[in-house]
C-alpha cells in the first residue's frame, strides 16, 4: 500500500476547519467521503488538529472540537485559531497561479481533463480577483485570445488588475508567436528600470514558480534571453517568420528555470561577504556561495552589468560585510549619497511649502 503524501495531508488539515465551520454537525462519515479518505484517517487528522495551535499549549491556544459531538460521530468546531478563514492570495500569488495554469494548459493541450481542470482554476481565480478589485477604476479585466498586439501605460501598469490583464495578454501573444514561429516587437523594462525596444524570436514560456519568463532570441542583444512577462510594457506580433535557432535540451531547461543565467558582454563578477539574512539571495540569483562557520555567506555573483550590481548592493546594504571591488563600492557609495541628497532636497521643498501655508 503506497504511503500517503505529506503534502496531501497538510492540505487536508488546512481545509478541515473551514469545511467543519461551513458544515457544523457534519458526520465523520460524510466528512471522510468529502475528502476521499477513511474514517480512521479522518480521526487521526482530527487528533492532529487537536494538538495544533499557537505557542503556549493551553486549551485556549489550540484548535478545539466539541468532544461530546465527536463521541456521537459528528464534528463541531469550538476554537479554530483562525484556521476557519480560507487562505487569501496576494495579487502576486494570484498572478503566479494564473500564469502557471495557463502554461500547464498549453503543455498538456492534448489532455482534455488537465485542460479542463486548469480552466476551472483560471475561472475561479479570475472571478475572485474581479470581485476584490471592484473598487478600482481599472477593475475590468479584458481578455482577447486572438489579439495581435497590446499595450499598457507604464504609469498604471503596476496596478493589480492592469498587471494581470497585461501578463495574460502577453502569454496569449507569445503562445501565438511560438506556435507560428513569428517574431514579436516589444517594449521591455529591465531590472534597472531601463526601457528598450526589442524584436525577439520566442522559443518557450517558463516559470520559476514566482514569475513567468519568455525564453527567446533577442535581436538587440544578439543572444538568448529570458524576459520577464510582467516587464513587457507592450508587444506586437509581426509577420516576420523565423526558424528556431536553438533547441533547448531538458537539462538546460532545468538549469534555466532554476537560475536564469544571462549571457552579457557587460557582465561583471564580484565577491560579496554578507550576513545570514541574505540567504534568500543565494536561492534567487545565479551565484556560487560558501557558508562560513559564523553563519555568514561568501557569494560570488555574476551581475548582468555594473548598474545592476550597484542596485543590488544598495538593496543588500544592511547585510553586507565586505565587497572585493573597490571600484564598484565607490560607485555604490556615490549612488547612495546622490539618493540621500535627493531626499534632503525633497524635505527642503516640503518645509518651504509648509511655511508658506
Amino acid at each position: 500500500m503506497p504511503r500517503p503524501l505529506t503534502a496531501d495531508r497538510v492540505t487536508r488539515l488546512l481545509a478541515l476547519p473551514v469545511w467543519v465551520c461551513q458544515n457544523p454537525g457534519i458526520t465523520l462519515k460524510e466528512t471522510a467521503e468529502h475528502f476521499g479518505i477513511t474514517v480512521p484517517e479522518l480521526r487521526r487528522d482530527i487528533e492532529r488538529l487537536w494538538m495544533t495551535g499557537t505557542p503556549g499549549g493551553y486549551h485556549n491556544d489550540l484548535v478545539d472540537f466539541d468532544g461530546f459531538a465527536y463521541d456521537e460521530g459528528k464534528l463541531m468546531l469550538v476554537e479554530s485559531q483562525g484556521l476557519d478563514v480560507p487562505v487569501r492570495l496576494s495579487i502576486r500569488e494570484a498572478q503566479s497561479l494564473l500564469l502557471s495554469a495557463r502554461i500547464t494548459q498549453q503543455a498538456f493541450a492534448h489532455d482534455m481533463q488537465t485542460v479542463g481542470q486548469c480552466q476551472e482554476i483560471i475561472d475561479i481565480v479570475q472571478s475572485l480577483l474581479t470581485n476584490s478589485l471592484t473598487h478600482s477604476t481599472n477593475s475590468h479585466h479584458e481578455e482577447d485570445s486572438h489579439a495581435s498586439s497590446f499595450s499598457a501605460d507604464p504609469a498604471v501598469a503596476s496596478s493589480p488588475d492592469v498587471s494581470l490583464s497585461r501578463v495574460d495578454a502577453t502569454v496569449d501573444l507569445m503562445s501565438q508567436a511560438i506556435a507560428n514561429h513569428r517574431c514579436v516587437s516589444l517594449t521591455y523594462v529591465d531590472a534597472t528600470d531601463q526601457r528598450s525596444e526589442r524584436v525577439i524570436e520566442p522559443l518557450e514560456i517558463l516559470s520559476d514558480g514566482t514569475s513567468g519568463y519568455v525564453c527567446c532570441y533577442c535581436h538587440l542583444a544578439k543572444d538568448l534571453r529570458h524576459l520577464r512577462l510582467d516587464r513587457i510594457v507592450c508587444a506586437e506580433l509581426l509577420d516576420r517568420v523565423f526558424v528556431p535557432r536553438k533547441t533547448i535540451s531538458h537539462n538546460e531547461k532545468v538549469h534555466q528555470s532554476q537560475n536564469f543565467s544571462f549571457s552579457n558582454t557587460d557582465a561583471r563578477t564580484i565577491k560579496v561577504h554578507v550576513s545570514s539574512s541574505a540567504q534568500w539571495l543565494v536561492d534567487r540569483l545565479p551565484c556560487v556561495s560558501e557558508n562560513n562557520a559564523d553563519g555568514s555567506i561568501m557569494m560570488t555573483i555574476e551581475g548582468r552589468n555594473e548598474r545592476w550590481l550597484i542596485r543590488l548592493l544598495l538593496a543588500l546594504a544592511p547585510s553586507i560585510y565586505q565587497v572585493d571591488s573597490p571600484e564598484i563600492m565607490a560607485k555604490t557609495r556615490e549612488e547612495a549619497q546622490r539618493a540621500l541628497r535627493a531626499y534632503e532636497q525633497l524635505e527642503s521643498i516640503e518645509t518651504a511649502i509648509k511655511s508658506k501655508s
